[in-house]
């Protein structure tokens, strides 16, 4: 099946899955990003808690983030990491199966 297939067969779930992809490598990167910057000291480019906790997990890149904390032990002292980012993830989950299970395409 082509990638034109697939979009004009599943529209949403195509959609879904490249918002999701794409908010995972940005999340990935911020976080990675912000990691670097904090070794460096320099305070002016810390990328917010807000943005790091709840913006890119409620977008979807919850799971990207999570992991990407635990790999290179960023802010995992913060009770945020384990408790909004994976809220969001499941929240997540929870959207994409009933969207699975209705049926849309």
């Amino acid at each position: 099946m082509s990638l034109t297939d697939l979009i004009a067969t599943y529209p949403v779930r195509t959609a879904l899955t490249i918002w999701l992809l794409a908010i995972s490598i940005i999340s990935l990167c911020v976080c990675i990003y912000d990691k670097k910057v904090s070794k460096k000291g320099d305070v002016k480019l810390r990328i917010p808690e807000k943005i790091l906790f709840v913006i890119l997990p409620l977008l979807g890149g919850g799971l990207a983030m999570f992991l990407t904390m635990l790999g290179i032990r960023h802010k995992t002292k913060h009770w945020q990491c384990y408790v909004l980012v994976p809220f969001f993830t499941l929240l997540w989950c929870a959207g994409i199966f009933l969207l699975c299970r209705f049926g849309i395409k």
